[in-house]
């Protein structure tokens, strides 16, 4: 019976997932602004799941949706499909103890588009999908989200020369590279491959193709079997030589 009525109160809390009807009792809380207790980083439970199975950026990416909740109401921010940058903007609305989803323009909540069903601190349940809640660090450009997700952490090179990849773009230990980043659209052309950006002062940086092959990140050289000469850019690449070999190990 235990077992039966957690698996009721599971299949109410999804159920409550599809829920996307408007409560026209009052208007007022259109323009009421105030604080959102689960702001932050939130990205599709799917994206996070095959993140954890794979390891590789390019096939999680596929129906992910990832959605930045500020930490008011009203404010404008993106629900994006594929980490397309080509969302919709939308905003977000307290209506009595419950909060909505708007579309948002020029600053104003225009149409209803659905409720957020808040599970628990950690997740969060909008139309069918499910959203889990991220830490990730934060530049004033960008979030670093497979930087705080799947690379942090403490690796060995060459069996005795620890290093670390921070969560903030930054690496500790490792006399080759300083920072890097990890690209997370693969939707444009030359993206065969899980691909990551190493730099040495943070302006130039040097794009490698990686791998994560059971304990151990693998780094290779990029090689374009496709180029467009009228373009002056290449159109397929793949993996080709393996330069650097880092073995995980638990942080310290």
């Amino acid at each position: 019976m235990k077992y039966l009525f957690s698996f009721f109160i599971l299949a109410s809390l999804l159920s409550s997932c599809n829920f996307n009807s408007k409560n026209n009792d009052s208007e007022s809380y259109l323009t009421h602004d105030t604080i959102i207790h689960f702001s932050g980083y939130w990205i599709s439970e799917n994206y996070l799941e095959n993140i954890k199975k794979y390891k590789s950026p390019k096939l999680a990416q596929f129906g992910s949706k990832y959605l930045v909740i500020p930490n008011r109401t009203l404010k404008s921010t993106q629900l994006t499909t594929n980490f397309n940058e080509n969302g919709r903007f939308l905003t977000v609305l307290k209506h009595n103890d419950k909060y909505e989803i708007w579309t948002n323009k020029e600053g104003e909540a225009v149409s209803f588009v659905n409720q957020i069903v808040f599970i628990n601190p950690k997740k969060i349940c909008i139309d069918t999908v499910v959203f889990d809640h991220i830490n990730a660090y934060a530049t004033g450009k960008e979030v670093l989200i497979l930087e705080s997700i799947l690379f942090k952490g403490n690796y060995l090179i060459n069996k005795n020369e620890e290093v670390k990849f921070e969560n903030n773009g930054t690496i500790k230990g490792w006399s080759q590279y300083k920072y890097y980043s990890v690209l997370i659209d693969y939707e444009n052309e030359a993206m065969q491959v899980d691909q990551i950006k190493l730099s040495k002062d943070s302006i130039k940086f040097e794009n490698f193709g990686f791998k994560f092959n059971k304990n151990y990140l693998e780094l290779y050289k990029l090689k374009c079997n496709l180029y467009d000469s009228i373009q002056n850019t290449c159109k397929v690449i793949e993996n080709d030589k393996l330069v650097y070999r880092f073995q995980s190990i638990k942080s310290k």
